[in-house]
């Protein structure tokens, strides 16, 4: 069965909630989020999860939520509704 883009982000996106609580990491202090293309160096959708602030100030940018590099869940699932809207007007 063929799932919707939005439905497999959402999926791993729990899952990565799931493997942080599992860890003991407050979500607070966690990130989960996606490299944006030309900017990732895998060329399949993954998801980063990572537990804990960062100590390194590079670090803490690379993976920064609302920098044109590295967006979040809700950046990723907008962006995703926006491409669908532009197909959808594209077959009318």
């Amino acid at each position: 069965m063929h799932l919707q883009l939005d439905t497999k982000v959402k999926r791993m996106h729990a899952k990565g909630q799931e493997i942080l609580a599992e860890r003991g990491y407050d979500s607070k202090n966690s990130k989960l989020g996606f490299h944006v293309p030309p900017f990732n160096t895998i060329d399949h959708l993954h998801l980063h999860v990572l537990g804990g602030e960062f100590k390194n100030a590079f670090r803490r940018k690379k993976y920064e939520s609302g920098r044109m590099w590295y967006m979040d869940m809700s950046q990723l699932l907008e962006k995703i509704t926006k491409m669908k809207k532009v197909q959808e007007t594209a077959r009318l």
